[in-house]
């Protein structure tokens, strides 16, 4: 009996010896699984060339290499934005952190909806501070034209000063012809704001569109961050302004 068990044992270890040997043989023939390739965003390529760290980005306009904004809070929304073709972007630098002025703001908004608003050239300057040459008065007199936009109390537009949140909220408003904004009613005007510490600090101008864009699912706070304070007065960067146009529409449409 010993000698028989011994027997079985050796041919048991030779048969699991076989049984390696054969799935090692077809492990080789079989190809390496490669790892799940790691989807691009929206309009970029996944391996951006020359290896300068920018984004590859498809866009009407011809493929466009943003260095300035791998990493970013607000990079998706940008991607966008510039994949629409909204933004005449000069070199390949989009400065998502420096200021945006209020006629660049509507251009970029006139560029990823442009609503039905064609731009014009005015007999006269539709605004007193922006002179026929400017580099968006034709676009600014065909919103005027459309009623898309309005003067300042001055009569002015001020289209190079640096766009502040709660002018953002006024001219967006203008923008989509927001009833509640274009016909403000006084009473209705502090609803949401009045919970924010600083809410009194907005000007009385913009108070309803600010007040609004609060209302509409806390969308001001989504942009600007969730803090008990509108800062008001703030500067709006390029990357905030973007991520105001985009996340807009993804709101809307969801």
């Amino acid at each position: 009996m010993k000698r028989q068990y011994s027997g079985i044992k050796t041919a048991s270890a030779s048969c699991l010896l076989a049984a390696l040997l054969l799935s090692s043989a077809c492990s080789a023939d079989k190809p390496a699984a490669s790892p799940a390739a790691t989807p691009a965003p929206t309009g970029t390529s996944a391996s951006p060339e020359g290896g300068s760290g920018g984004d590859a980005i498809s866009s009407p306009r011809g493929p466009l290499r943003v260095k300035d904004i791998a990493g970013h809070i607000e990079q998706e929304a940008i991607v966008k934005l510039l994949a629409s073709g909204a933004v005449n972007l000069e070199g390949e630098l989009f400065k998502p952190n420096e200021m945006i002025q209020r006629s660049e703001f509507l251009a970029w908004a006139h560029g990823y909806d442009p609503k039905d608003t064609v731009k014009q050239k005015p007999d006269q300057p539709v605004f007193q501070d922006v002179p026929a040459d400017h580099p968006y008065a034709d676009l600014l007199a065909g919103l005027k034209a459309s009623e898309r936009i309005t003067a300042m109390q001055d009569g002015s537009f001020q289209p190079d000063k640096e766009l502040t949140r709660e002018e953002l909220a006024q001219l967006w408003g203008w923008y989509q012809r927001t009833e509640r904004i274009l016909s403000p009613k006084q009473d209705y005007s502090d609803t949401f704001m009045k919970f924010r510490k600083d809410g009194d600090k907005v000007q009385e101008i913009y108070r309803v569109a600010v007040d609004h864009y609060i209302f509409f699912d806390d969308f001001y706070h989504q942009v600007f961050g969730d803090v008990p304070r509108l800062n008001p007065q703030m500067a709006v960067t390029r990357a905030e302004a973007a991520a105001w146009i985009v996340k807009f529409y993804e709101k809307k449409e969801s």
